[in-house]
């Protein structure tokens, strides 16, 4: 048990034998002296064990005896749960009440055992403790008054969690290693060069990474980034997949490391790239040796940032530096302890408080993590004795001359209640690096007991989520993120705060890494995380290490060690852990599961999911303990058991992507202790299943909370329309997101569908508090006039209402609405169809929408259907003349408008940075570049400031556009030119896509003012000409895409300013007839590909002056004769491609000049004869 927790397990036996339930059970069961006297015994242990702990550093025997009262405690919780466990059976028996104790008397003789073989353990616990109690130990402790165990977090504390854009003092390391990163690269022998960051633990290494990672002139000068944790343990297999993983956002389950180097390869090629290597510990070089040689692939300029604390790995690895992290400095340290410390970061006006800050500060070393850990627990106390308390107490203990941190930091860990030492502690379990799913440890924290209240009003849940935020608030996590409704979802620990949490958890919690032949490992083990290597994944499960696991209260992380689990493997872990609370068994291609779950009665969290079977067994049903079920994708599940109404304790069921499943078992509502149903599956009236669910069971269910699917939602439930209101949705205050999904219209659906579905959904009103709503394939005319009310929406989402043309209101009532998405609404024309236009509005239009997509709305026109003033017509020119007054998103930076071809008029958007309109009209967007200039002129539209609702016109703010950095144009058809007037706006425009625009002629000339524009594609603009020679002047390109330009005849006639220039890629231009000689200054180009393009005859004569070019391929270039003479010194070229060019007949014959060329492809060239003599020289060949 960790150190300081076991009175906080003591103190909770003795709150549960003091509770009238459990005295009455005692009665019941004829027990009630013997609980009493248990009772005063475990208060008399309870007074002692502070004294116990605080002495068993200096005394063997002190700790000897805290070992057997910890086991003795262990087992005392055991058998109380075992009585609670027994009435809770009672409790959930099936019948009524006659039913009910017609079958206690016919199981009367085993009532009776129970009572017997019960009293013989109580007994000989009571002995175990007397023995404990009696023991000269006991006579030597002092019983002192219990600390206060507040059981929640102070919220105000919550507030010193320092988020990691508030770094202090490193502005300095960062910009001398983006100086490094973007340092030249002609000195570089090979394309890829290593930066290490060395420093000790807590320095805030890696924190400084993601600072370099993320800042603006990384981002603009590499193509790829790649981060990717090695953490301690250095595979080469796990780094690859980390590595795709990191660029495509997933990588494929079951590729061989052969299959995963060529997959990296293929990413890394040609490609400018900056990959981050945080947490290195492995110091063997031949591992270190064969990463590398996969890293080379990349463009000349490439980094790779390490992060270690290992002097020997940097010197091992690096190529520029090693850059060693410092400490803060004195001035340094105490700014980031006053964040940390004081409220709103302010020094006190006391200067003793200051005194011993400083003091603080002094012993913290310059330690960042050291600082924020320490500065947190004295967050809010502003009490000048407090700070005294702490000074002698705790500060004074420190060694004076020791350099490691941990025991700074275990000063943290002391100052906590025990049960959030138990909590802290109980994160020992999972490895390092480890991404902590946040609600799945507040379940696994409920399963052992670790949340409690003693007001049944509060919700547990939110209790251990206050734990959480106090942990966090103190830095013993880190790394967060969150979801779109800013909720944490997923968090770290620190390195650092992972070995604390193994320093204080103690012997009980273990880590396995591969099954262990030594079984006496687990004669003290409660709970275990099983994080075998790969190689050892393809084993079965060996029954031998069951033996000796009866005490085990965790078992968890099995799926990823081995290759799956059979039945009789599974019935033996259901029999030997006997006392298991919690179990992960997800993931293990189990198709069938024992039908022996009855004999872990203890259990609490169950985790099956990613499993095969097709139905649950009834002994599941008879866990009366369970608390959280879950059965996420469990693709072949058809049922829920029809009993699962008798699990009393069920707090959450998880049934995400159980996509067979058809119906909830009736009975459903009896569940009144759930807090998380994520799905409701709604039968049909023709259902099969005539004990189905229906909306009626969801009535009482008012404590869930989290989201709520409610699928398969008909548009024919004959008679269900009206009860839909029995759902009470509107009574589930702690809601936070609803999706309310119908099944695909059918042939079947007769009557009138949209009254039945607006009835429908006029029942399904959800509490007011909800901040995400979805709406799928509702077939109403009109939206439920509640959607307005709900005025705490932060996403609301409608997709697939094909009949929808009424909305309510949004703009006014929607004041902390930040994404907005709509999706396939055929017959909407309006957004707002019915409200008035804001002509002279001066209440915020949306004022905290982040993100818009509208897209597959065919007959949308607009969002208001306008009363203009009297005289007025909605062209482009009145709307300017009236833009002081043209509403406009102030917020709006994300923007999305595809396949509303109608769509003539939109508010105005002015700062957004993100826009893609795709088959749209271009008068949208031209009317929008119009108003905008309008506004550039008499700053009339300028982002608001955040300290006034009256600050959009400040003049001080950017212009409109200024920070627009990604635009794409596609499918807009009648699109003949793109004003001047947005290359001269879009300041930070970085990548421009203008895709099948058949219309347009010309490009701007202010394109040149585009001065960070890193991407440009052309494709499928069949009448544009020429490209403006203004283009050759863009220093910052990065990649230049043209194709499908049917009348294009040629490129810029100077290129010499694209210094940046790396890859060329020009295809289906049937017209163009030469690259110009310009071509020969692009230094930088790496990729040049050249395809389709039938009357090019040759290639420039310039081509030498392509130094850093390593792939070369030429296709379908019908009217090629010959390659250029210049190839001939492209002694970086490493790919030479040729394929399908019917009049080449000879190559250059300078190729023996190709130094480094490793791939020659030739494919259907019908009328080359021969390869240049050069070729025998080609050694790389």
């Amino acid at each position: 048990m960790a150190e300081g927790a076991l009175i906080s397990v003591v103190a909770s036996i003795v709150r549960v034998l003091g509770t009238p339930s459990f005295k009455e059970l005692g009665n019941f069961w004829g027990h009630k002296k013997k609980f009493e006297k248990l009772e005063n015994t475990m208060s008399l242990l309870e007074a002692v064990i502070q004294d116990a702990e605080a002495k068993q550093i200096n005394s063997r025997q002190i700790e000897h005896w805290l070992e057997r009262l910890e086991d003795a405690v262990y087992e005392v919780d055991s058998l109380l749960d075992e009585f609670q466990t027994e009435a809770l059976r009672s409790q959930a028996m099936p019948g009524n009440e006659t039913t009910k104790k017609v079958r206690t008397f016919l199981s009367n003789s085993n009532r009776i055992a129970f009572q017997v073989k019960m009293g013989i353990k109580l007994r000989k616990v009571r002995k175990t403790l007397k023995g404990i109690k009696d023991d000269s130990v006991f006579g030597m402790l002092t019983q002192l008054p219990l600390e206060p165990d507040t059981e929640h977090a102070n919220n105000r504390e919550t507030h010193s969690f320092v988020r990691d854009e508030e770094v202090i003092g490193r502005d300095e390391d960062k910009m001398n290693i983006i100086k490094l990163l973007l340092g030249s690269d002609s000195q570089d022998k090979d394309n890829v060069s290593f930066l290490p960051i060395v420093g000790m633990g807590g320095l805030g290494k890696t924190t400084l990474a993601q600072f370099v990672y993320n800042d603006e002139k990384i981002r603009k000068h590499f193509e790829l980034l790649i981060w990717v944790c090695i953490s301690d343990v250095f595979d080469l297999k796990i780094v690859l997949e980390k590595m795709i993983k990191s660029i495509n956002g997933s990588v494929q389950q079951g590729l061989e490391l052969d299959q995963l180097q060529h997959s990296l390869r293929q990413k890394l090629s040609g490609k400018r790239y900056l990959l981050v290597l945080d947490d290195v510990w492995n110091e063997d070089g031949e591992k270190w040796l064969k990463l590398k040689t996969l890293l080379v692939d990349g463009s000349r300029g490439s980094r790779v940032l390490i992060t270690t604390r290992n002097k020997d790995i940097a010197q091992m690895m690096q190529t520029i530096g090693p850059y060693e992290l410092q400490g803060l400095d004195k001035k340094q340290s105490w700014s980031l302890f006053k964040k940390v410390a004081f409220e709103r970061g302010e020094e006190p006006r006391n200067s003793n408080i200051v005194r011993i800050g400083e003091e603080i500060v002094e012993k913290c070393k310059g330690v960042p993590l050291a600082i924020r850990t320490i500065g947190s627990i004295l967050y809010g106390n502003n009490l000048e004795s407090d700070w005294v308390s702490f000074k002698i107490n705790k500060l004074a203990k420190l060694p004076k001359h020791q350099n490691g941190l941990l025991p700074t930091l275990r000063l943290s860990y002391d100052c906590l209640a025990p049960h959030l030492k138990h909590c802290f502690a109980y994160c020992r379990l999972f490895p390092k690096d480890y991404v902590i799913d946040v609600q799945k440890l507040i379940k696994l924290w409920m399963a052992q007991g670790f949340v409690n209240s003693s007001d049944q009003n509060e919700c547990l849940e939110d209790i251990g989520y206050g734990y959480f935020l106090y942990l966090l608030g103190r830095s013993f996590f880190h790394e967060v993120r969150r979801d779109e409704l800013g909720t944490i979802k997923k968090c770290k620990m620190h390195d650092l705060m992972h070995d604390l949490a193994i320093s204080v958890a103690g012997e009980h919690s273990i880590i396995i890494n591969k099954f262990p032949e030594n079984e006496n490992f687990r004669q003290k083990i409660r709970h275990i995380f099983m994080d075998i290597k790969p190689e050892w994944s393809s084993l079965t499960f060996p029954m031998s290490f069951l033996e000796g696991t009866e005490l085990v209260r965790t078992f968890l992380g099995l799926e990823e060690g081995i290759g799956g689990l059979s039945e009789k493997s599974c019935e033996a872990i259901l029999s030997n852990l006997k006392c298991i609370r919690a179990l992960g068994l997800e993931n293990l291609r189990m198709a069938t599961l024992p039908d022996s779950f009855d004999k872990v009665k203890h259990l609490r969290y169950i985790d099956l999911s990613s499993n095969r079977m097709k139905e649950l067994p009834s002994s599941i049903m008879r866990l009366y303990n369970l608390q959280t079920l879950i059965l996420t994708h469990c693709s072949r599940l058809l049922s829920l058991p029809p009993n699962l109404k008798y699990m009393i304790s069920l707090r959450h069921l998880l049934i995400d992507g159980c996509y067979r499943l058809t119906h909830m078992p009736g009975g459903l509502g009896e569940l009144t202790s759930l807090r998380t149903l994520d799905h409701f599956f709604v039968a049909g009236n023709n259902s099969k299943w005539k004990d189905a669910a229906g909306f009626a069971e969801l009535s009482h269910l008012n404590n869930l909370r989290g989201q709520l699917v409610i699928k398969r939602l008909s548009h024919n439930l004959q008679g269900d329309a009206a009860k839909s209101e029995g759902a009470n949705l509107k009574e589930k205050q702690h809601l936070q997101s609803l999706h309310l999904l119908w099944k695909s219209k059918n042939v079947d659906d007769g009557g009138d569908i949209a009254e039945h579905d607006e009835m429908l959904l006029e029942g399904l009103q959800p509490h007011v508090n909800l901040k995400g709503f979805r709406v799928v394939r509702y077939m109403g005319v009109k939206f439920a006039s509640w959607l307005s009310s709900l005025s705490n929406l932060v996403s609301l989402d409608l997709s697939l209402c094909e009949n929808l043309r009424y909305l309510p209101s949004l703009d006014q009532s929607m004041s902390h609405l930040k994404e907005l998405k709509l999706f396939s609404l055929a017959a909407l024309q309006y957004v707002n169809l019915e409200g008035e236009y804001p002509w002279a509005s001066r209440d915020l239009f949306f004022p905290r929408l982040e993100k818009l997509e509208i897209s597959a709305c065919p007959n949308l026109k607009g969002w208001w259907k306008r009363n203009e003033p009297v005289g007025l017509t909605p062209t482009t020119s009145s709307m300017i003349h009236h833009n002081q007054n043209q509403p406009f998103f102030p917020f709006l930076s994300h923007l999305t408008i595809a396949g509303c071809p109608n769509l003539i008029s939109m508010p105005l958007f002015p700062n957004v940075e993100y826009l893609h309109l795709y088959y749209v009209s271009s008068i949208a967007i031209l009317q929008q570049i119009a108003m905008l200039i309008e506004a550039a002129v008499s700053p009339l539209l300028s982002p608001p400031l955040a300290s006034s609702s009256d600050s959009f016109f400040n003049s001080t703010a950017p212009t409109p556009l200024s920070r627009l950095n990604y635009l794409h144009l596609q499918h807009m058809e009648d699109l003949e030119i793109l004003p001047e007037e947005i290359a001269n706006l879009s300041s930070s425009l970085q990548r421009l896509y203008i895709e099948d625009c058949p219309s347009l002629t010309s490009l701007p000339k202010g394109i040149v003012n585009l001065s960070v524009l890193d991407s440009l594609v052309i494709m499928g603009c069949h009448n544009l000409v020429t490209l403006p020679k203004e283009m050759g002047n863009l220093s910052s390109l990065k990649i230049l895409r043209i194709g499908r330009c049917d009348k294009l005849k040629s490129m810029p006639e100077e290129m010499h300013g694209l210094i940046s220039l790396a890859k060329l890629d020009i295809s289906e231009c049937p017209n163009l007839e030469s690259l110009r000689e310009g071509i020969n200054n692009l230094s930088s180009l790496t990729d040049l590909s050249i395809k389709a393009c039938c009357k090019l005859v040759s290639l420039p004569q310039g081509m030498h002056g392509l130094t850093s070019l390593n792939d070369l391929y030429i296709k379908e270039c019908t009217n090629l004769e010959s390659l250029s003479e210049g190839i001939s010194n492209l002694s970086s070229l490493e790919t030479l491609t040729i394929a399908r060019c019917d009049k080449l007949e000879t190559l250059s014959q300078g190729l023996r000049g190709l130094t480094s060329l490793a791939q020659l492809k030739i494919k259907e060239c019908p009328n080359l004869e021969s390869l240049s003599e050069g070729i025998a020289n080609l050694s790389s060949l």
